[in-house]
């Protein structure tokens, strides 16, 4: 069930893009990295993307609130990266943060 508070927030800063539950985008790959503190999970995320052809997508599933920001941050930081959907879900009581980065022709 998606926190509709977390997902009006998340859709504020411009960042999330969902239509009624369903990702607008297709995915290439998974990583769940649930459980893992960031910047480890960041890091993790960055390789697999740096892994990526030009135009793939990844789809990471995270449950460390820091994520959010770090992630956002790489993919501003990074040349490579562009975020374009982040959601918050609730799996299990459990909060879970989920993001889909795009691989773009630029290296970092």
């Amino acid at each position: 069930m998606c926190n509709r508070f977390a997902t009006r927030w998340l859709f504020s800063l411009g960042l999330a893009t969902a239509s009624k539950g369903k990702w607008l985008c297709s995915l290439t790959a998974s990583l769940d990295v649930r459980g893992a503190k960031s910047p480890v999970s960041v890091a993790r995320a960055r390789q697999a993307i740096n892994e990526f052809q030009v135009g793939q997508v990844l789809r990471v599933t995270a449950t460390d609130w820091g994520f959010i920001n770090d992630f956002k941050g790489r993919a501003q930081v990074a040349k490579n990266i562009e975020l374009f959907a982040q959601q918050l879900n609730t799996v299990g009581g459990q909060t879970v943060y989920v993001h889909c980065a795009k691989r773009k022709g630029e290296n970092t």
